[in-house]
């Protein structure tokens, strides 16, 4: 993928790191006041009740900077992955193959 979105985790990823790093990943089936019914994901930093939520997750969606850093902040932890888009260095250019 281009910049700025290229080298992103998705949910999945995430959450994979979330679990192995002191947090506690509940899904839950959830009902709004109109009756419609909506899935829940709650990442909860463990031992305490700081958490945040995502409604109907998508576990491919990419997870922009932006969206690293929201998750850090209302979690209190640091994730190994980028809060800012990191443009690919274009000075290195790929070798081209003789045919």
């Amino acid at each position: 993928m281009a910049f700025p979105f290229g080298g992103h985790p998705n949910l999945r990823k995430l959450i994979e790191w979330a679990e192995q790093n002191g947090c506690e990943i509940i899904m839950q089936n959830r009902t709004r006041k109109n009756g419609q019914s909506y899935r829940a994901l709650v990442i909860q930093k463990t031992g305490t009740t700081v958490s945040m939520t995502i409604v109907n997750p998508d576990w491919d969606e990419l997870f922009l900077p932006t969206m690293v850093s929201n998750v850090q902040r209302r979690l209190g932890i640091k994730m190994p992955f980028s809060e800012q888009a990191v443009e690919p260095d274009k000075s290195e250019k790929p070798e081209k193959s003789e045919s």
